[in-house]
């Protein structure tokens, strides 16, 4: 459609028959060139905003374009007109010919700036194939914000070194599987095995398939939005680029690197049930940056992390120095790929921020379970047990202190899901593929679903007995540089381990606690267990005796979520810990006998809340009776 026929679209759309470019199923289709819009008179629309681009905003008054290209290329979309409004791009394919089964694939809220555009304009750039319709839906960045605007669209004719059609599964192998996913398909308008793209299964995708059989010659596009003054060392190898300033010299560590992050991916693809970033994808090598802070010119602010670039692509920013650690190799590294992570209730948010973490953390540990500097976080745990499961540096309760045993926790709760795969026996795919079910459930109810409820809660209360009797899964060695990183970094004003602490010869006849009297719901300095959580009760014993501990809970917490609870007593003495359970007779109330010797100097009572509930830092009360007497023969 040239821009009269563009203009005349919009001039004759009405109110009754609905305006054009509302909604996908009335995109405006445009060529390349430009084409004026107006969203001053549409609704916003009901998509969410998809992808990981930056300044997106609101897309409100959003209008939708469609463009069919009849040649492979890299297609250029820009809202760049002086005096329009600030914009932001989403793209999309409709493989499916459905506009109810649309397939994300790229944004931009803010391009570079122009002086000759508008003062915030949006540009994108994606490898299109020939035969595929893509939709455009441009909106404005604040509520309400629309108007009159321009889009020109550009398209550079060239081979897409990923087109490999009748690879229906992505194997890069054109083969048995294929004709069966054309047979599955046969007669479907559009989907999996329409691999022409004519909206229809059928011979001449079967023909294809045939024509097509055998390896699928693959390769990406280098997509570099970061610009130096002298162009940057590039080198690749499968779906990575490793990238430096030309003054630096980092070619002996690149095959090391290789090595490292192409063993990650091979891991979490065939093993983890994971997915690639969506670089590959869309054609484009996924970006490694090797920096040296303000040594280079690479943009000011880079740490050791991932983010993503102006095209809505994700890239990995390494210190020179931490580029070929494999503590931190594996770490980031399994960070790309939990990228496209499709479950809602696994976001980087509130709840369910801590497993982001917690689980790339668990990765490293357990390929390098030995290394000394695997657990280094974990006596931030220890030191504080009461603090929630999703305890993390941005989900915490109203004045909690802002120390390290704080703000770390949610890289030392890899201590729990390392016991649960080496010492508990659950399947580590268990704990990576909730990122890509779907699930609205918060990694915690995740993972109480897959292993099971009783059996999670048991397995979390074994955890925090094992913790209790110094975090004995761990080597001493460990633990030791645990404690020493506590010490050195840690506030010891902010470092709870016990809720309370007695001698033997204090308790006559029976002791009785009850953390928290009177405290008000929300209150900093009550140290009762939060939600999957647990108390400590140590006591330091010097004789001969029988312990019998029971615990009474709370029925609800405080903010009403019904309380459940669990128990585990340790003994620690010369031949290390000795473990035992509370017998619950319900979901509140338990207690369990245990005779000691005077040799077993430390005696702890481990109180473990873990409610149905997987969110809020409520706390949940208790009472204790410890009553002590003479030992059974």
């Amino acid at each position: 459609m040239n821009l009269i026929a563009t203009i005349l679209a919009l001039l004759l759309s009405s109110p009754s028959t609905g305006l054009a470019g509302e909604d996908c199923d009335t995109a405006i289709a445009i060529q390349p060139g430009s084409s004026i819009f107006n969203t001053s008179n549409h609704a916003d629309g009901t998509l969410p905003v998809e992808g990981n681009c930056v300044y997106m905003g609101e897309m409100s008054r959003d209008i939708w374009m469609s463009y069919t290209p009849d040649v492979d290329g890299l297609i250029t979309l820009s809202t760049c007109a002086p005096g329009s409004f600030d914009t932001s791009i989403m793209v999309y394919s409709n493989l499916q010919c459905d506009c109810d089964a649309l397939t994300y694939l790229a944004c931009n809220g803010d391009t570079e700036n122009d002086p000759s555009c508008q003062v915030y304009h949006s540009e994108v750039d994606f490898i299109a194939t020939a035969g595929i319709e893509y939709l455009f839906r441009i909106g404005g960045y604040s509520v309400d914000e629309g108007g009159p605007g321009m889009a020109t669209l550009s398209i550079e004719p060239q081979e897409n070194p990923c087109d490999c059609p009748a690879d229906t599964n992505l194997d890069t192998q054109v083969n048995a599987d294929d004709i069966l996913a054309v047979l599955a398909n046969w007669g479907q308008p559009g989907g999996t095995g329409d691999l022409d793209f004519d909206c229809t299964v059928g011979v001449l995708d079967m023909l294809l398939v045939i024509s097509e059989w055998g390896q699928c010659a693959t390769s990406y596009v280098l997509n570099n939005t970061f610009e130096l003054p002298e162009p940057p060392v590039v080198v690749t190898d499968g779906i990575f680029a490793i990238w430096w300033a030309p003054q630096f010299d980092h070619t002996d560590d690149a095959p090391i690197m290789f090595e490292q992050f192409n063993a990650v991916r091979d891991d979490c693809l065939l093993n983890l049930g994971m997915r690639d970033p969506p670089n590959p994808e869309s054609c484009f090598f996924y970006n490694i940056y090797v920096h040296h802070g303000a040594n280079d010119d690479f943009p000011e602010g880079w740490v050791n992390g991932q983010g993503t670039d102006s095209n809505g692509m994700p890239f990995l920013t390494l210190p020179a120095g931490l580029n070929t650690d494999p503590a931190n190799t594996f770490h980031e590294g399994f960070h790309i790929f939990q990228y496209q992570a499709s479950s809602p209730g696994f976001a980087y948010a509130g709840d369910s921020q801590w497993y982001i973490e917690s689980s790339a953390q668990w990765y490293a540990a357990s390929n390098m379970p030995g290394d000394v500097n695997a657990f280094i976080e974990a006596a931030a745990i220890t030191a504080n047990p009461q603090l929630a499961l999703w305890h993390s540096f941005s989900n915490e309760a109203p004045g909690d202190p802002t120390d390290w045993y704080y703000q770390v926790r949610q890289y030392g709760m890899h201590t729990l899901l390392y016991y649960l795969e080496k010492e508990a026996g659950v399947d580590p795919a268990i704990i990576t593929n909730g990122f890509y079910t779907g699930t609205e459930l918060s990694p915690q109810a995740y993972l109480s679903q897959q292993i099971g409820a009783e059996a999670f809660r048991t397995k979390f209360a074994d955890w925090a007995g094992r913790n209790t009797g110094g975090l004995d899964y761990l080597t001493p060695e460990q633990v030791e540089r645990a404690i020493a990183e506590a010490k050195w970094v840690g506030d010891p004003e902010n470092a709870h381990p016990y809720i309370a602490e007695i001698n033997d010869v204090d308790i006559v006849d029976q002791w009785t606690f009850e953390p928290c009297i009177d405290s008000p719901p929300v209150d900093p300095d009550c140290q009762a267990p939060r939600g999957w959580a647990y108390n400590v009760i140590r006591i330091n014993n010097s004789q001969a005796a029988q312990y019998t501990m029971s615990i009474e809970g709370d029925a609800n917490g405080t903010e009403g979520a019904a309380s459940r609870f669990m128990g585990r007593i340790v003994v620690m003495g010369e031949d290390g810990p000795v473990y035992s359970s509370i017998d619950m007779t319900d979901a509140l109330n338990g207690s369990g006998t245990v005779n000691v010797t005077a040799t077993q100097s430390e005696v702890y009572l481990v109180i473990v809340s873990v409610p149905d509930h997987f969110s809020s830092y409520q706390r949940y009360g208790y009472r204790v009776t410890i009553e002590r007497e003479a030992p059974t023969p």
